[in-house]
């Protein structure tokens, strides 16, 4: 044993009385060695599990698809309100409207929007429709000439009054209505100035 000692010591190696040997030093990685060759068969694995048909590649190609249909979508959105022709032209017919004076001439700009889509013809319609309604507030009675209405207020006797009534049911059927007010409150005040008379005024004379 001491000669097996000494000699183990001269080749690094320590045998201890239960002649087990131990060396003296590093120890050769064998395990880490197997490890790492281990390891790319590790990664290799789920290529051979998973077909490539079933790779999580379809999902992001999938994912790709979408998102360039958005992108699609956005410029057909942005086109609407960076056309600098339909802008103008939407600026025009928007001013001819605010200043129509008939339901004829507000309905007269859709001539010019045939080609619209809906969403381009979606302000005009707004502002149409506001000033239709602008224009059924508005009291008919101005829009005709004054000298009716005041012949109605200023009619000496019935008789005029009846004549003048005529003339109204000539009238448009919208300030008919409005004009028969006139032509009633007129009548009241002559029935009324005819029975406030004196009875001597309506007395024949001797």
């Amino acid at each position: 044993k001491l000669q097996l000692k000494a000699f183990s010591k001269a080749l690094g190696i320590e045998i201890n009385n239960d002649l087990s040997v131990i060396r003296l030093g590093e120890e050769p990685k064998k395990q880490r060695g197997k490890k790492s060759k281990a390891e790319p068969v590790a990664k290799v694995i789920p290529s051979e599990v998973f077909p490539a048909d079933k790779q999580p590649a379809i999902v992001i190609t999938e994912q790709t698809n979408v998102t360039a249909s958005e992108d699609l979508l956005t410029p057909v959105s942005n086109e609407l309100e960076s056309d600098p022709e339909y802008q103008k032209t939407l600026d025009t017919l928007l001013q001819r409207v605010k200043e129509s004076k008939t339901p004829a001439e507000v309905n007269a700009v859709y001539r010019y929007t045939r080609t619209w889509s809906d969403k381009q013809m979606d302000p005009l319609l707004k502002a149409t429709h506001k000033r239709l309604t602008e224009l059924a507030d508005e009291k008919p009675v101005e829009s005709e000439p004054p000298s009716l209405m005041v012949q109605i207020q200023n009619a000496p006797d019935l008789t005029t009054l009846d004549a003048l009534e005529i003339d109204v049911a000539a009238r448009d059927p919208q300030i008919q209505s409005r004009l028969m007010d006139f032509v009633k409150k007129r009548r009241f005040e002559l029935q009324n100035a005819a029975s406030n008379e004196p009875d001597y005024l309506l007395e024949e004379p001797f």
